[in-house]
């Protein structure tokens, strides 16, 4: 079904544009608190490159908050546009509604069920009982302690895994839209299942092959090449033995075979 908003809701975000990391039109926040969530966020916001921001409004103007968060969210700019790393938190007084908007590129560390969490948990009830600074503070620690160890449990199967390049480029490729990116990775004698799967998870993506065959094809201490396709809607992945790699693709036997000389030496 086809819904039309007007366009006033639009107008009015775009007359409400700032680039605080929070902007209180609600007056819920006393000064002092505006101030201690933006120094907690500007400063969170300037290490990592995410943008987490805090946005009360009186009303949406008969808008959707589905639709009224995403406007807003696009239309100030929130977060890098190639990464699509911004969060919105989001207070309609008028309409009552509360909700947390999340880029492509956090989605995979803040999932709509962790953020119904939050709203649940720390949102709703603190706003029933009129403590709005305990509502935002709760939930920007919530959302930053769960990126953070989403990142630290990525780290850690990172090196376990032996991925074929650094943290760093590994992240960037992991968080963007680039198509076809791919790396290698070693898997370990032990536990090698459980941590590429976890890697999986973590990534966010889905596997394009069924899980028996991902149990077929994955064994100890052996390389294979993986390699991300983000041609659809919903981005799948795909890995490849480096010796099947060999016998199939000649143009690329040197490569392998310096990789694995590489992966060997370690």
């Amino acid at each position: 079904m086809l819904v039309c908003v007007s366009a006033e809701p639009l107008d009015q975000i775009i007359a409400l544009k700032t680039n605080k990391a929070v902007y209180d039109q609600a007056n819920l926040l006393a000064a002092n608190e505006t101030a201690y969530l933006e120094q907690t966020l500007d400063a969170y916001n300037a290490q990592t490159g995410n943008a987490i921001v805090i946005v009360t409004v009186n009303d949406m103007n008969g808008d959707y908050i589905e639709h009224y968060s995403v406007n807003l969210a696009e239309t100030w700019g929130i977060g890098k546009a190639k990464e699509d790393n911004g969060l919105l938190i989001l207070a309609a007084m008028q309409e009552r509604k509360l909700r947390i908007e999340v880029g492509y590129g956090l989605e995979d560390k803040i999932t709509d069920a962790f953020a119904s969490q939050v709203i649940a948990d720390s949102l709703t009830p603190n706003f029933k009982n009129k403590q709005y600074f305990t509502a935002f503070n709760e939930s920007v620690n919530s959302i930053i302690n769960k990126i953070n160890d989403n990142e630290t449990q990525l780290k850690d199967v990172f090196i376990k895994l032996k991925i074929d390049m650094s943290f760093d480029d590994f992240k960037k490729m992991t968080s963007n839209n680039d198509y076809n990116d791919f790396y290698y990775f070693k898997t370990p004698k032990e536990n090698y299942k459980e941590l590429f799967y976890k890697l999986v998870d973590i990534v966010g993506y889905s596997i394009r092959s069924n899980k028996d065959y991902i149990e077929s094809i994955l064994k100890p201490n052996t390389i294979y090449h993986l390699e991300y396709d983000n041609m659809s809607d919903y981005p799948s992945l795909s890995i490849v033995e480096i010796e099947d790699e060999i016998k199939e693709a000649e143009k690329t036997v040197h490569e392998l075979f310096l990789i694995r000389e590489k992966f060997n030496g370690v």
